[in-house]
């Protein structure tokens, strides 16, 4: 992960921190899934081939594997 760092207005902050406590979660974990959600609405509205891009992109590292030629096929399937 990523360390970042954020400004929010101070009745945000506290909101979050509220609803972190409701949902026994850290305010981290509140605010990736915020952010999740944003990144989620704003694929939808993707065409399926930039979809399928940004899946292929975002795929985890540690499940990579060289695209033999039957992938290829699968990845082109899901292009067209």
């Amino acid at each position: 992960m990523t360390r970042t760092q954020i400004y929010l207005p101070e009745e945000m902050h506290e909101r979050l921190l509220h609803l972190a406590k409701l949902e026994n979660v850290s305010l981290s974990e509140l605010i990736r899934k915020g952010a999740g959600l944003v990144i989620k609405t704003k694929q939808k509205g993707l065409s399926p081939y930039r979809r399928t891009l940004k899946m292929l992109a975002d795929y985890p590292d540690s499940l990579r594997v060289t695209l033999a030629d039957s992938a290829t096929k699968l990845v082109r399937g899901q292009r067209d």
